[in-house]
């Protein structure tokens, strides 16, 4: 009997083969019936050892598919749309990690803060779950660090002359004073300080991470 695909493939050509000269013969149709069996048999083991990998490597995107192909041919993988709905959420998410992690420039925005703070409370519900993996966990660990470190409030004092309106952008209304005390995350901002028959002062700063405290002084004084 044929046992390996290669000649399970030849055995199959041969019994089709067989039907287009007699259609009727049951000896053909039984064949091509056991081969398609067997073949399918091994496609199964296949895509079984396939998953088997994918899950020890933490190829959650391999995995995923291992999960889809197997799911197609074997009626008896009963957990399989669960795991391929597992498997997309991880690869996804691990995919969004190494994004945030090569970007951290971005977290200057608030729009992003918040869709990394979500990111990593998804971490939690993830593993909540069902295993996510030492890959997806370290990745996790170490953007939270960063987004700690990169968003940490840095001092900034800002001495004016209690006549010169002061603005940052982006920001507030600072208004009038001689000397203010803010915390602002890391980031670029611009200082403009105005007072009616005085030229705008613009002052354009750069505020690093663990770099403060900062000082800076925002006087309207040269007139038009």
């Amino acid at each position: 009997k044929a046992s390996t695909n290669d000649e399970l493939q030849k055995a199959r050509g041969y019994f089709k083969k067989a039907l287009t000269f007699d259609p009727n013969s049951q000896a053909a149709k039984d064949g091509l019936k056991e081969v398609d069996t067997r073949l399918k048999t091994i496609a199964i083991n296949r895509h079984r050892e396939q998953l088997d990998l994918a899950r020890n490597r933490e190829d959650w995107l391999q995995a995923m598919r291992s999960a889809q192909s197997l799911l197609e041919i074997d009626a008896s993988f009963s957990e399989g749309s669960s795991l391929v709905s597992r498997f997309r959420e991880l690869s996804e998410f691990e995919a969004e990690l190494d994004f945030q992690l090569a970007n951290p420039d971005r977290f200057g925005s608030k729009k992003v803060r918040e869709h990394v703070e979500n990111l990593l409370v998804r971490h939690a519900e993830l593993a909540s779950s069902g295993p996510v993996g030492d890959r997806i966990s370290d990745k996790n660990k170490m953007l939270g660090l960063i987004f700690r470190r990169t968003t940490e409030k840095q001092e900034l004092v800002l001495i004016s002359d209690n006549k010169t309106f002061v603005k940052i952008v982006p920001g507030q209304q600072l208004g009038q004073f001689k000397e203010l005390i803010i915390n602002i995350i890391p980031g670029q901002y611009r200082i403009s300080g105005r007072r009616p028959g005085y030229k705008e002062s613009v002052q354009n700063v750069s505020i690093e991470p663990g770099g403060g405290p900062y000082q800076l002084t925002v006087i309207s004084s040269e007139r038009f």
